[in-house]
């Protein structure tokens, strides 16, 4: 039974497949969405949007498509490793040695906490004449992530 149980981890490739796809997707918008910013900055390019919210915009593209990519990675990592490569970490990156799903799970949280800063900061820009109580919601979320990534961490250590 678990043997065919474990042949379903090929799903896995189904996944990152998919998610790979996906992270270059959003790359390539942000990249144009970066490009639109520019075009408005040095050849006046008409827009709705101010150019720092282009930019900043696209910045949050990026880091969300750099999500999409890391769980690519790390489930290719977790699930196909073996299969795909001789275990061989030396080539990754450190932040990209991932072991554990913990480990893949703490390297989400922490780019989302990122991407969770960048909008804010994007949403100030863009609402900056419209300033309501309802901004604060990004903050307490960006907060209440925070300290429950370093609670995790902590009793994470003390194992």
């Amino acid at each position: 039974m678990l043997k065919h149980f474990l042949k379903l981890r090929y799903l896995v490739v189904i996944i990152v497949f998919f998610t790979f796809i996906n992270s270059l997707i959003l790359i390539f918008l942000a990249a144009k969405r970066s490009f639109h910013g520019y075009g408005i900055v040095f050849f006046g390019y008409e827009s709705e949007k101010p150019a720092p919210v282009e930019i900043l915009e696209s910045i949050d593209l990026f880091l969300i498509g750099l999500v999409f990519l890391i769980f690519s990675m790390g489930l290719t990592k977790l699930f196909l490793g073996k299969l795909i490569e001789n275990g061989n970490d030396e080539d990754l990156p450190k932040w990209l040695r991932i072991k554990n799903f913990l480990e893949l799970k703490m390297l989400l949280w922490q780019t989302i906490l990122v991407s969770l800063v960048i909008f804010f900061v994007d949403q100030l820009f863009e609402k900056n004449d419209e300033m309501s109580w309802n901004l604060l919601i990004i903050p307490t979320a960006i907060l209440m992530l925070s300290i429950s990534m370093a609670v995790i961490n902590k009793f994470e250590n003390l194992k």
